[in-house]
């Protein structure tokens, strides 16, 4: 029976550095996923995100090779899946014997990398995204409550088939974090670390990044609409330069938005604890009272 591992994101937990310096160089498996052309992996998608049944009748059930590793974090982006939970229940479809390996982050860190990265609500200050928090697509998709998401993976492949790692074991301990993928997907935990070493990716946009993000995506930008002014290659480029020009952006809670987010997710934390005997605590997820 072929080995097929899933890894389903979340957004924002280090996924690109995955794919782009450890699962698209591993050898001997069969990769579906960023940073390699497949057309099985575009199909697959078309699949997930369109409903597009006709893509079955291609190879997304062909063997090359014994084990396929399939890493799309946008199974878990509430701003491209529609329902979360269709995607497990799809995946299940395609793939019902899958290992799932799923990457949580503390949801107070979280909020605050989705907001600098723009992904939503970009024109307003941090203080009045929070205050709308409960109108955000974040919010509403039920992205963070991870216990929910975790459980439905559960549900459709069998607790023992999905592996949840802590994100901020990669900071705190990366060995123990690698440690866990090598596990998952049957890998020589040496031969992983040596390809991962020293290797990280999306370093924080930079203030002036957002600032001028957010000119873009105003009335004004829409009315230059300077993508018709010039060529792909040099807004790329500016793109790029602008985001590392001074200081990284940087927002903080005041107590009242910490405890709004703290609220929000410490009983989906606690009932994720309990699900996977683990401590989350110890990661400063929310967790009972402030």
């Amino acid at each position: 029976m072929r080995n097929v591992i899933v890894h389903v994101g979340f957004p924002k937990t280090g996924t690109t550095t995955l794919q782009r310096y450890l699962f698209s160089r591993l050898q001997g498996i069969e990769y579906w996923g960023k940073e390699v052309e497949s057309t099985q992996f575009d199909a697959l998608n078309d699949f997930i995100f369109e409903n597009d049944e006709g893509v079955l009748n291609t190879n997304l059930l062909s063997q090359e090779k014994d084990t396929l590793l399939i890493s799309n974090e946008d199974y878990t982006h509430p701003k491209v899946a529609t329902s979360l939970f269709s995607v497990a229940t799809d995946l299940g479809k395609l793939y019902p014997d899958a290992k799932i390996i799923i990457v949580i982050r503390n949801q107070l860190d979280f909020v605050k990398s989705w907001f600098n990265a723009g992904f939503e609500h970009s024109s307003v200050s941090f203080s009045e995204f929070i205050a709308n928090f409960s109108d955000s697509i974040l919010y509403k998709s039920g992205a963070l409550n991870y216990d929910e998401i975790v459980y439905k993976y559960q549900e459709v492949f069998g607790v023992q088939s999905v592996k949840v790692i802590p994100f901020e074991l990669l900071k705190f301990d990366p060995n123990v974090f690698y440690a866990e993928i090598s596990e998952t997907i049957g890998l020589d935990k040496d031969e992983v670390l040596s390809l991962v070493s020293g290797k990280h990716t999306n370093h924080p946009k930079s203030t002036l990044y957002l600032f001028v993000k957010k000119i873009y995506e105003s009335s004004l930008g829409r009315f230059v609409n300077i993508n018709s002014l010039l060529p792909g290659s040099l807004l790329l480029f500016l793109k790029n330069f602008i985001r590392k020009i001074g200081q990284p952006a940087h927002v903080e809670y005041t107590d009242n938005q910490l405890k709004r987010i703290h609220d929000s997710y410490a009983a989906s934390n606690i009932r994720l604890s309990n699900m996977l005997k683990s401590d989350l605590k110890k990661f400063n997820y929310p967790m009972g009272g402030l």
